[in-house]
C-alpha cells in the first residue's frame, strides 16, 4: 500500500459516507455497554479525527506563518504510524513527556498562544483508548518536532442496515 493510499483510507475513515447512520432517537447511546456497532465506529472516527485536528492545530500555533506541515503516514504489518511534522522550534527533550500531560505548556512565553494545554493530552488519552500510543520527538534534519502516532490497523468499516418494518 503506497503512502497516498494509505492517507486515502485514513481519511476515508472520517468521510461520513463511510459512517454507519445513527440516529439518537431510535439507537440512544449505550456508554456502560460500550455502544452498538455502528456507534462504536463512529466513535473511533470522531476520536480518531479530533486527534488529527487537534495536532495540526498544535503544529499550526507553533510554526512560523509560511512553514510547511507536513502529515505522513506508512504502514507496518499490523500497525498504521502517522507523523505530523512541523517547522516550529521543536521541543526541549526534558518535555517530550510532559507536553501531554494536561494544562502543561512548554515556554512561558507560549501564553501569549491561544490554547489550554489540553489539545495533546486528549490526543494521547483517545490514541490509547484505540489501542495505539503517540510520543514527540524533533526532526534531525531542521528545527521542527514530529509527534506521532501508531496504532493498529483499522478494520474496514462496513455499516449493515438492519430492514426497516412498517408499523401499523
Amino acid at each position: 500500500m503506497s503512502d497516498s493510499d494509505l492517507l486515502s483510507s485514513l481519511g476515508a475513515l472520517t468521510t461520513p459516507s463511510t459512517l454507519p447512520t445513527i440516529n439518537p432517537a431510535t439507537e440512544p447511546a449505550n456508554i456502560r455497554n460500550g455502544g452498538t456497532k455502528a456507534q462504536q465506529a463512529y466513535s473511533t472516527a470522531m476520536q480518531f479525527e479530533q486527534v488529527l485536528v487537534n495536532l495540526l492545530d498544535n503544529a499550526a500555533k507553533y510554526s512560523p506563518a509560511d512553514s510547511r506541515i507536513d502529515v505522513r503516514a506508512s504502514r507496518d504489518g499490523e500497525l498504521v504510524e502517522i507523523e505530523v511534522v512541523d517547522e516550529g522550534p521543536g521541543i526541549p527533550p526534558a518535555d517530550f513527556e510532559r507536553i501531554f500531560d494536561k494544562f502543561y505548556r512548554v515556554h512561558a512565553q507560549d501564553r501569549r498562544r491561544a490554547g489550554t494545554g489540553l489539545g495533546l493530552a486528549i490526543c494521547r488519552g483517545f490514541v490509547e483508548a484505540l489501542g495505539g500510543w503517540i510520543v514527540a520527538r524533533n526532526r534531525r534534519d531542521r528545527s521542527g518536532a514530529v509527534l506521532m502516532i501508531r496504532m493498529p490497523v483499522v478494520p474496514e468499516i462496513t455499516a449493515r442496515r438492519e430492514p426497516v418494518m412498517a408499523h401499523g
